[in-house]
């Protein structure tokens, strides 16, 4: 279930740099790296598990769809002319 979350994730991120790469959007976007640690800090919290961890998963994470969105976005646009 774990792994399926993961990859619905990474296809999300597919999508997300191919918006981004539409709209010019820029790929990182630190201010929403905050948000969710934050929201993962309050998580872990609430529900006794620790934050560092939490944090230390997100990084994972946040790194990976990063990469994705690098993929998308770099091999998208040298697609595309302007």
């Amino acid at each position: 279930l774990l792994l399926d979350q993961l990859r619905q994730r990474i296809e999300c991120c597919v999508e997300i740099g191919r918006f981004k790469l539409a709209h010019d959007v820029p790929m990182m976007q630190p201010q929403r790296v905050g948000v969710v640690h934050e929201r993962a800090a309050r998580f872990g919290e609430a529900h006794s598990i620790s934050t560092d961890f939490l944090r230390a998963v997100y990084d994972l994470i946040i790194a990976e769809t990063c990469r994705v969105e690098d993929i998308v976005m770099g091999t998208e646009s040298a697609g595309r002319t302007r």
